[in-house]
C-alpha cells in the first residue's frame, strides 16, 4: 500500500513560520546595526583621541624648544652675573620634566594609533580627519525620533515576534486539514487495486490544556517584550537629553577655555615685553610661558570633549552616517 498526504492547513503553523523567519532576519539586522553604532563611537573616540594627542606632542615639544631657550638665555645671565645659579637649576629641572611630558606623549600616540589600527583593520600608515562639523545637530529640537535608534527598532521588532508566537499558540486551537491518499496494487488474481483519496480534517477537542497554557506563556513573553519596549524608549529619550547637555556644557568650556589660553598667551608677550624693559626676569617670562602651555592643553582638551559630546548626540540620536552635503 502506498500513501501520500499533503497538509493544506496546520493551524497557523506555516503563515506563523514565514512571518517569524523574516522577523528573525530584521532582528538580526537590527543588532548588527545597535553593535555597529557602539563601534562606530568608538572610532570616532580613538580618532578624536588621536588629534588630542598629537596636538599635546606638538606643545610638548614647542615647550622643549621654549625652555631649552630660556635655559641658555639664563645660563648666560649667570656667567656674567645677573642671575644666581639656582635659577639656572630651576630652569634645568624644568627642562627635564618637559622632555619627560613629551616622550610620554609620544608613547600615548604611538598607543593610540595602534589601537586604532586595530579598531578599524588598518595598518600604522594611515590618516585620519577629525573633523566633526557633519555631525553637527540642532541642539534645540527635543522631539527626537527615537524610532531611528536601532535598540529601539529591535525592541518593537520583538514585540512582533512575540505577537507571532502568540497566533502560532493561538493556531492550536485550528483544525488541522489535509489531503490524504492511498494506492493499494492487486497482488493476487482474485483483487482488485484500490484507490484513495480525501480531504481529512483533525479537530483539536482536548489536548489536556497544553493549548491553553501554550498560548498563556506566548501572550507572558509579549508583555514582557512591551515592558522592555517601555523601558529602552524612556532609556534612550534619557540617552539623548544626556548627549544633548553634554554637548551644551562642552561647548561653553571649549569657548572659556579657549579665551583663558588667548589671556595666557597675551600675558606672555606682555612678560617679554617687560624684560626688555627691565621690568621682569627671565623666570617671569619662562613661567608665562609655562602657563600658555597649560592654557593651551586645557583648550585642547576642552576641544576633544566638545568633539565627541558632538558624536555622541548625533549617534543617541539613532544616526550612524551623517547626510551627504550637495
Amino acid at each position: 500500500r502506498f500513501t501520500a498526504r499533503q497538509n493544506i492547513m496546520t493551524g497557523l503553523t506555516e503563515y506563523t513560520g514565514v512571518v517569524g523567519a523574516r522577523l528573525e532576519r530584521v532582528a538580526e539586522e537590527q543588532g548588527l546595526r545597535a553593535e555597529l553604532s557602539a563601534h562606530l563611537l568608538n572610532i570616532a573616540d580613538a580618532a578624536l583621541q588621536l588629534q588630542l594627542s598629537e596636538s599635546l606632542v606638538v606643545q610638548a615639544t614647542d615647550a622643549v624648544r621654549v625652555t631649552e631657550s630660556s635655559l641658555s638665555e639664563i645660563r648666560r645671565r649667570v656667567a656674567i652675573g645677573r642671575n644666581k645659579r639656582a635659577d639656572a637649576l630651576k630652569a634645568e629641572a624644568r627642562l627635564k620634566q618637559k622632555q619627560a611630558d613629551l616622550l610620554a606623549q609620544q608613547e600615548k600616540l604611538a598607543q593610540l594609533r595602534r589601537y586604532l589600527g586595530f579598531l578599524t583593520g588598518l595598518s600604522n600608515e594611515f590618516g585620519v580627519d577629525s573633523a566633526t562639523e557633519k555631525y553637527a545637530a540642532d541642539e534645540s529640537k527635543h522631539d527626537v525620533d527615537l524610532s531611528l535608534r536601532a535598540d529601539i527598532a529591535l525592541g518593537k521588532t520583538v514585540v512582533d515576534i512575540r505577537k507571532n508566537e502568540v497566533d502560532a499558540a493561538n493556531g492550536g486551537h485550528l483544525p488541522n486539514i489535509y489531503l490524504d491518499g492511498s494506492y493499494r496494487p492487486a497482488l493476487e488474481a482474485n483483487q482488485q487495486t484500490s484507490y484513495f483519496g480525501g480531504v481529512v480534517a483533525e479537530l483539536p477537542l482536548f489536548q489536556g490544556g497544553q493549548t491553553v497554557e501554550n498560548a498563556n506563556m506566548a501572550a507572558s513573553r509579549l508583555r514582557q517584550a512591551e515592558l522592555e519596549l517601555r523601558q529602552a524608549e524612556r532609556k534612550a529619550r534619557v540617552e539623548v537629553d544626556d548627549a544633548r547637555e553634554s554637548l551644551t556644557k562642552a561647548q561653553a568650556e571649549f569657548e572659556a577655555y579657549s579665551e583663558s589660553a588667548v589671556a595666557a598667551e597675551k600675558n606672555y608677550r606682555a612678560q617679554l615685553s617687560d624684560m626688555r624693559l627691565g621690568i621682569a626676569t627671565i623666570l617671569d617670562v619662562l613661567q608665562a610661558s609655562e602657563d600658555v602651555q597649560l592654557a593651551r592643553t586645557a583648550a585642547a582638551q576642552a576641544e576633544y570633549r566638545r568633539q565627541i559630546a558632538r558624536v555622541r548626540f548625533f549617534v543617541a540620536r539613532g544616526l550612524l552616517f551623517p547626510q551627504a552635503s550637495n
